[in-house]
């Protein structure tokens, strides 16, 4: 490959980073002066103004998720009209996810889910993003509606995160490096916007299973469901959290029957894809 084609798709996996976090900024600027937090400077404390600000986006999370992500998606129509050809490039990842692997990476998305979430909850001083910044520590949680969290968290989140890391950069990654090299950057950079400290650190794990998995059945879609599948879970067990934790037993055992679905999950999936590589 000629290095003027080596940069161009340098190039282009920064700049679609770039751009999704210029439409993450205009998002969170869009919902604080719809939601009045531009006008509170002149009236309260920096200490305050700064609270009620994180506070406008926690309680504003999944709107202003949903914002961003229509951005990205107007940038990639008006960039797929100007190039005229896809905007990822294939490289062997635009293959039909068979039904079977397809439930298996419901099962794997599902597993790991619960084992990471018990996981990150059995760790030492466990902090939210946001708490730092909240003067009396209060979690800061989400006011808005079920079926709106429900829909950008497990379809619009799932679906778009997978297009622009798996998709967009992972596919330009591809092309320049080794497949490592690859897997190990498209994570990192999807690390980078998902938190701070040990929710970087799963972040990171989770970006190169998704990776593993394109890379296995040859598939985007593998990827995507299995992150729609991660969110439902979350989304569905989130209530049940406090209940679970009630008793250390019950924590060991979740962790444990999780792991092990996890574990069958992922197994079944890299064995169906060397199968699909064997019968070519």
């Amino acid at each position: 490959m000629e290095i003027h084609t080596r940069f161009k798709y340098l190039r282009e996996a920064i700049w679609f980073y770039i751009v999704l976090m210029l439409c993450q900024m205009a998002a969170e600027i869009i919902v604080l002066y719809a939601s009045g937090g531009a006008e509170l400077g002149a009236v309260l404390s920096q200490a305050a103004l700064t609270e009620r600000l994180y506070q406008i986006l926690a309680d504003n999370t999944y709107r202003m998720t949903a914002i961003s992500y229509l951005l990205m998606t107007l940038y990639l129509l008006h960039k797929r009209r100007k190039s005229q050809g896809p905007l990822v490039l294939s490289d062997g990842l635009d293959r039909r996810l068979p039904l079977s692997a397809g439930l298996w990476c419901v099962v794997l998305g599902m597993g790991g889910c619960v084992w990471s979430g018990v996981l990150m909850e059995l760790l030492p001083e466990k902090v939210s993003a946001f708490e730092s910044y909240v003067s009396d520590g209060a979690a800061l949680v989400s006011t808005e509606p079920l079926w709106l969290q429900a829909v950008v968290s497990v379809l619009v989140a799932a679906f778009f995160e997978e297009l622009i890391f798996r998709g967009l950069i992972f596919s330009r990654f591809r092309l320049l490096m080794h497949p490592v090299g690859a897997l190990f950057c498209q994570a990192l950079t999807f690390a980078s916007l998902h938190g701070s400290g040990a929710q970087s650190v799963f972040a990171l794990i989770f970006g190169m299973v998704m990776g593993l998995s394109v890379m296995q059945t040859g598939s985007l879609r593998s990827a995507v469901v299995i992150h729609m599948a991660y969110n439902l879970a979350a989304f569905l067990a989130e209530p049940s959290y406090d209940r679970i934790f009630g008793s250390p037993d019950v924590v060991k055992g979740v962790l444990l029957v999780s792991g092990c679905v996890f574990a069958l999950g992922a197994w079944m999936l890299l064995r169906g894809g060397r199968h699909a590589d064997t019968d070519k």
